[in-house]
């Protein structure tokens, strides 16, 4: 069994047929599949969902996305379980955390930017407050 990453998605589309087929192909995967998605809320011309992959978030499927449906901006958010790693995805660039030099206080305190839409989206400082997995 592979560790489990949490991942926050907004796609948002110019041409509202993308976004429905996205979604439609999202219910029919479902919670069970390896993507486990859900809380798929749909409104106009964009969606947000949470998924649970494996091991990393599903890059593969983004990419997909993106390569079928060039007018889609993709953000996506994501930690994974134990802290190794936890970022973001806008479009086809990723930022990561350093976990080596930031506290859960450095997520608390932070009022904007990767940290703060980490913790709003992921609750990452109380998972960080965890001595068994990692924090100051």
């Amino acid at each position: 069994m592979g560790n489990e990453v949490e991942n926050w998605i907004r796609v948002k589309a110019t041409d509202k047929r993308h976004i429905d087929e996205i979604v439609n192909n999202l219910h029919k995967q479902g919670e069970l599949d390896c993507y486990g998605y859900r809380d798929i809320v749909q409104c106009d011309n964009q969606f947000t969902a949470r998924a649970t992959t494996k091991w990393n978030p599903p890059i593969d499927e983004f990419k997909h996305w993106l390569d079928r449906f060039p007018d889609i901006e993709l953000y996506a958010l994501y930690k994974e379980e134990f802290l190794h790693f936890a970022g973001r995805i806008d479009g086809n660039l990723q930022e990561h955390v350093d976990f080596e030099s930031v506290t859960s206080d450095d997520v608390r305190n932070a009022t904007s930017g990767l940290l703060f839409e980490l913790n709003e989206k992921l609750d990452l400082a109380n998972h960080m407050d965890d001595d068994w997995r990692n924090d100051n």
